[in-house]
């Protein structure tokens, strides 16, 4: 009959395995599972389980918090994306901001090359740059070698009289580390930049300024045939019975292919016309403002200068600046009498310069 020896549990002991334990024994030890060092190899192998597990849980842990993290910022994203539906669809049209966009943007844009003149700043820049690594290596080397010769010759004149050569490696390294003299290329680099910026900006204001007769033109002939479009649809929904603020299931509702025709024409001049307006807004401040002499590509603010050009959006009219949206804009329009589109020069006109 086998022995039993009787044990009692002891929670703060892991548990072992026979196995492993015997392969941490030298082969004059007997397999004592109780002895010292079989528990301390227990051990050893309980904690390493112990810890992989704990591991495992807290990757687990991180990866589910940061999927957790993407849902929620998804979430938000798409949240955010709601409300400016909501805000678009509130105004009739997408939001007008200060940027040359759509078809209308991308024309005033190819008229005034201010692609070209970043081409060119940039090219500059370039130049700048590379003299700077250029005149700083010549810099600092001839630097080096004047201070290296004025040492080397203190060390032959004291060799020569037979006295004591003076130390040449600490102070020539501290030079180099510490007393390098400060107003290198980069630094005046730093004001060429500057300058460079500030011609930039200038440059590209003059642009606008020098193409504003075939901007207006363009922006006159592009914003007439959207007017003309508004309204004649305006005109084919009231011959229905029908409004602008006909929804679609109103459309549906009438089953008319003109008339889906004519919705749809609205909507789209409606969409255009914002474009139109984010543009008028990026001229208006070009010519009140100008570039950002910091940031050559970007407008300075100047919402006095948007607000303007929202008002005057036709000819001897001035809208109801609480007016939003292009939706309201072309209603507003369409109730007063349906003015000429205004362009460029009405900015002007109206006190922006």
């Amino acid at each position: 009959m086998p022995h039993i020896t009787n044990t009692t549990f002891n929670p703060n002991t892991p548990p072992s395995f026979a196995e492993d334990i015997a392969e941490e024994l030298s082969e004059d030890e007997s397999p004592d599972l109780l002895s010292a060092s079989a528990v301390e190899a227990g051990n050893r192998l309980a904690m390493a389980a112990a810890g992989e597990r704990d591991m495992r849980a807290v990757v687990g842990t991180t990866q589910v918090g940061a999927a957790q993290r993407d849902l929620r910022l998804s979430e938000s994203r798409a949240e955010a994306a709601r409300h400016r539906a909501d805000l678009d669809a509130a105004r009739g049209g997408p939001t007008i901001t200060t940027a040359l966009k759509g078809d209308v943007g991308a024309a005033v844009s190819d008229c005034l090359g201010l692609e070209d003149l970043a081409r060119q700043a940039s090219a500059i820049e370039h130049r700048i740059s590379a003299e700077v690594g250029e005149l700083e290596a010549a810099k600092t080397q001839a630097a080096e070698d004047a201070l290296l010769d004025e040492l080397l010759s203190d060390g032959w004149d004291a060799s020569g009289a037979k006295r004591a050569v003076p130390a040449i490696l600490a102070p020539f390294m501290r030079a180099v580390e510490v007393d390098r003299p400060k107003g290198g290329p980069g630094g005046f680099a730093v004001d060429v930049r500057a300058r460079l910026a500030r011609q930039h900006a200038y440059r590209n204001t003059n642009r606008v300024l020098e193409n504003l007769g075939g901007i207006e033109k363009l922006l006159s002939s592009r914003t007439q045939r959207l007017l003309d479009q508004a309204g004649t649809a305006a005109d084919t929904l009231k011959a229905a019975g029908l409004s602008v603020d006909a929804t679609a299931e109103d459309i549906v509702e009438h089953d008319d292919p003109a008339v889906s025709a004519a919705w749809r024409a609205w909507r789209e001049a409606v969409s255009r016309w914002t474009e139109v307006q984010s543009t008028r807004r990026w001229l208006a401040v070009a010519l009140s403002s100008g570039f950002d002499p910091k940031r050559p590509l970007e407008l300075l603010n100047d919402t006095d200068a948007e607000q303007l050009s929202w008002r005057h959006q036709f000819v001897g009219a001035d809208l109801w600046v609480a007016c939003e949206g292009s939706h309201m804009a072309l209603v507003w329009w369409l109730a007063h009498g349906r003015p000429a589109p205004a362009g460029v020069a009405a900015l002007l006109d109206g006190g922006v310069s």
